[in-house]
């Protein structure tokens, strides 16, 4: 984006290069412009035509109609990371000011849920292809497990020792992966809980979790920082 803008591309008649594929025929079709602060994240929605940024600067999230590019509603928040949830009724917001994660209706603003299991700001967020899960990872050594729709904690993933920056479900919706500043990258067995549970720590020697108790976490290895932000990347396409 440039300063306080957001764009939308389709084809038609300027050459753009992308990685080592030329692209013909691009050009903008829609400004989503925000007068007051800079564009710092944005996502956008898989089923409905709908786009929504985020402002650090005016403190603002904003959901945007893509074939308008009318604004359709204002969140006064401050966030640095902005998601749709999977049924797209909701957007989940984190900032560099708490160690919460927020959940705002996408329809009316308002804020539903807060989420305060971390401790030090949240890192990374993701949900499951199925839309059943979101995890959580933060600067506090922690992950965490979320049932999306009650919001309930289901499970609190203990094994890191520093920042967790790397966070990806396969596709499969049967593993997390993590990968932390400690040099190492954790995979985790994704739970099928009907009810939330304790928090589970990870024993010396990297463990998962699955339905409340430890198990052996699948290839759970100490790597390199780089292998371990390489290892959360692969996790989304095993």
């Amino acid at each position: 984006c440039v300063g306080a803008c957001v764009c939308v591309c389709v084809l038609d008649n300027t050459d753009v290069l992308v990685g080592c594929h030329l692209v013909t025929n691009v050009h903008c079709a829609l400004t989503f412009s925000s007068s007051t602060g800079e564009v710092t994240c944005f996502d956008c929605a898989k089923k409905k035509p709908l786009i929504a940024t985020a402002s650090k600067i005016d403190h603002t999230v904003r959901i945007w109609e893509v074939p308008t590019g009318q604004e359709v509603l204002c969140i006064n928040t401050t966030a640095v990371l902005v998601l749709f949830t999977p049924d797209e009724e909701h957007v989940v917001t984190k900032s560099r000011e708490d160690a919460c994660i927020r959940v705002w209706s996408a329809t009316t603003g308002v804020l539903e849920h807060v989420l305060t299991q971390h401790t030090s700001l949240v890192s990374a967020v993701v949900f499951s292809e199925d839309g059943r899960w979101m995890a959580s990872a933060g600067e506090d050594a922690l992950c965490c497990l979320w049932r999306v729709g009650t919001w309930q904690c289901a499970a609190r993933l203990q094994g890191h020792t520093d920042v967790v920056w790397g966070l990806a479900i396969d596709k499969a919706c049967t593993r997390v992966v993590s990968a932390s500043m400690d040099h190492t990258a954790l995979l985790w067995h994704l739970p099928h809980w009907e009810q939330p549970v304790a928090s589970t720590a990870a024993a010396p020697g990297n463990r998962g979790v699955e339905r409340g108790r430890e198990i052996p976490a699948v290839a759970a290895t100490t790597t390199t920082t780089a292998s371990a932000a390489a290892a959360a990347a692969a996790a989304t396409t095993t």
